[in-house]
């Protein structure tokens, strides 16, 4: 008892009753108390363990849960401004992260007054202004290359979407065409993809669509058009406690609409490997990405 005492004391020395003398009536009734506590129900013990595992349980699954949310998927730089939200309209970029090529680069406008979510393909290699941009998937060099201001980057990992998908019983697909990519098999028409490789083949195939990266980023942007109608998975995304105007566009919006009318066209340039480099608006584009994305003159 006097070695139990002992640690007692050198325990509660390291907290708020450190300055505390344990005097002979302090001992007599810790003691008295020690005393009473084993004559109530045995019982007892058996409750505090049982409530022990489950709040351990509890904070378990909470953490895991949080873990999981946060590996969905992360944004660049977090939710939109006051300035920002005041708009009629905002940009936001998507980057879905490709293993193979490279990234898919998606530059969306959201109206919050007409409820539509615009977009366009950016290339991999852009030639504005005279200045030469490698994947510019960054804020600042879209900002730059197009005299356009960018609310929001959204980085998105087709990994994580396919995990998503299989604890939600898959999504609805409308595939144009049939086609092989890794070890899935897709066939034109309606589909269901209910497993994570199916989701990431899917989203990745580039060689055998007849339009190239284009053709990708349209599965893309259907993909995201379907996803991001969960609530769930879209605050998860947009790594944000509560949606925004703009963020329940991406949930309401009649389909997300191509601006094919926005067209790049190639420039030669020697010094780069690539030598044509698929970089710049042609004129007639130039008025409706104005119009569309709120680039200057």
């Amino acid at each position: 008892m006097e070695e139990k005492l002992t640690k007692l004391k050198d325990s509660l020395d390291k907290t708020i009753y450190k300055d505390i003398k344990f005097e002979q009536r302090m001992q007599e009734r810790t003691i008295d108390k020690v005393y009473n506590k084993r004559k109530r129900k045995n019982y007892t013990p058996l409750v505090a363990s049982l409530l022990a595992v489950a709040v351990a349980l509890i904070l378990f699954f909470n953490v895991s849960e949080s873990f999981d949310k946060r590996n969905l998927a992360s944004v660049g730089i977090g939710e939109e401004t006051e300035e920002a939200s005041e708009k009629q309209s905002v940009n936001y970029l998507f980057v879905t992260h490709i293993e193979e090529s490279g990234p898919s680069i998606i530059l969306m406008n959201l109206n919050k007054e007409t409820g539509s979510a615009k977009y366009i393909t950016i290339p991999k290699n852009l030639y504005i202004n005279d200045k030469y941009y490698e994947q510019p998937m960054t804020k600042e060099s879209v900002e730059e290359a197009f005299a356009i201001k960018v609310s929001k980057v959204v980085d998105v990992d087709p990994n994580m979407l396919g995990s998503y998908i299989e604890k939600n019983n898959g999504i609805e697909i409308i595939n144009e065409f049939d086609f092989k990519q890794g070890e899935s098999e897709f066939k034109e028409g309606k589909m269901r993809l209910t497993e994570a490789e199916q989701l990431v083949d899917y989203m990745n195939m580039r060689k055998s669509d007849p339009m190239g990266g284009i053709g990708r980023n349209n599965r893309i942007a259907s993909v995201m058009e379907e996803l991001f109608r969960h609530d769930e998975l879209l605050l998860d995304v947009l790594n944000q406690s509560k949606l925004s105007d703009f963020d329940k566009v991406l949930q309401s919006a009649q389909g997300f609409i191509n601006v094919d009318e926005i067209q790049f066209e190639y420039q030669f340039l020697e010094q780069e490997n690539d030598n044509f480099v698929r970089g710049i608006l042609t004129d007639e584009s130039q008025s409706v990405f104005r119009e569309t994305f709120g680039g200057e003159e």
